[in-house]
């Protein structure tokens, strides 16, 4: 016994026992317990298998984004290629597909090719009108063929009231923030879904600035805009979503909107969007705001592909990800006041800048517009 236990001590160097018969004796309790743990310990290493999750490249799937309005169009549909998790780095779009939007009365209109990706109706081509149902068919260059299931495009309530709340934040450079807030009165009809977005337009002064780097330091140039040009900041990327099961014909309160920044006392003008949603659509991004809301603790559900409503009628064991939806918008253009706060916004040091006479034109862009904004 003794040599058995003087064995298996060993490798552990930092334990050193000269164990009698004596000794042991008085010690088996102690013995005892360090072979058990050290049983269980062997027992555990035997039991632990090394996890391979053997990662693949995943087949590229079709991903549709689109959406048809009762408003002017033209409407748009985008088309790509999903990329394996191990390659982020491009977005592989489809140029050359066929694209077919249609409507329950056999109204059909094949879209224009924009290339990149982007397929667009023609300004005066279809329109959408609340009552009727929606569907995209594709045929993309190696022969498949996709459809989508009819998207009904459902009548949406009023804009409700938008009110703010202020709150300080621990934000370095900035002392707070406003949170905006929506109240809207639910119509009487069952099963109303709603989603929300927002742009932020902020009329420039000057388009262009040049930064140079000199021995004797760094010179800041700018240039004057030629025409009337405006800052576009959209809510990329936000999810803002409501339904009426708990408040059908009652108004849905303090639905949260936004965070808008306290960095300046002037008005900041937004342009909300209000849309109607059948309820398999406010699955869907109920669903992907789920996803991208994962905080990958233990206890989140793990991430999984978020199917949408279109199949490949040609393959059907193809997946297909992306909506195309159908919905009604309405618009609330408001400038909201951020003077009424005590405490003045913190001012950041600006360099000097030199006036460049020469004025830039206002270049179209995600990012930019020289068109005058809605309620502007």
């Amino acid at each position: 016994m003794f040599s058995v236990i003087r064995y298996l001590f060993y490798p552990l160097s930092f334990i050193r026992y000269r164990l009698t018969v004596r000794r042991l004796s008085q010690r088996r309790s102690w013995i005892s317990a360090a072979l058990s743990a050290l049983f269980i310990t062997l027992l555990m290493g035997q039991c632990v298998t090394k996890f391979d999750p053997k990662i693949t490249e995943n087949t590229p799937k079709l991903v549709v984004d689109g959406l048809i309005t009762d408003q002017p169009g033209p409407y748009q549909i985008r088309l790509q290629y999903s990329y394996p998790y191990t390659n982020q780095t491009s977005v592989r779009t489809i140029g050359g597909a066929t694209v077919e939007l249609s409507d329950d009365k056999g109204t059909k209109e094949t879209l224009i090719d924009r290339g990149y990706g982007l397929y667009e109706t023609a300004a005066n081509g279809i329109r959408g009108t609340v009552g009727r149902r929606y569907s995209i068919s594709i045929k993309t260059p190696d022969g498949k063929k996709y459809l989508s299931q009819p998207e009904l495009l459902k009548p949406v309530a009023e804009f409700g009231t938008v009110y703010t709340e202020y709150q300080q934040t621990t934000t370095p450079g900035l002392r707070g923030q406003f949170n905006v807030f929506v109240d809207v009165k639910d119509p009487a009809t069952p099963n109303d879904f709603y989603r929300w977005k927002w742009t932020h337009y902020e009329k420039l002064t000057y388009c262009y600035y040049l930064f140079t780097t000199l021995p004797g330091g760094i010179i800041r140039e700018r240039s004057e805009c030629c025409e009337s040009c405006w800052k576009v900041e959209a809510c990329n990327g936000c999810i803002i979503l409501a339904n009426d099961r708990l408040t059908n014909g009652k108004t849905i309160t303090g639905v949260p909107l936004g965070k808008i920044p306290y960095d300046d006392v002037s008005g900041y003008f937004i342009l909300f969007e209000q849309y109607s949603l059948t309820a398999e659509a406010y699955q869907f991004w109920k669903a992907v705001d789920s996803q991208i809301n994962n905080s990958g603790g233990i206890f989140d559900l793990p991430p999984a592909t978020v199917n949408g409503n279109l199949a490949c009628t040609s393959h059907p064991e193809d997946q297909v990800l992306g909506y195309f939806g159908a919905s009604s918008i309405v618009y609330k253009p408001i400038r909201i006041p951020r003077n009424n706060v005590t405490a003045p916004p913190l001012q950041l040091y600006d360099a000097p800048w030199t006036d460049v006479n020469k004025c830039v034109k206002c270049q179209e862009s995600p990012f930019r517009t020289a068109k005058q904004p809605r309620g502007w």
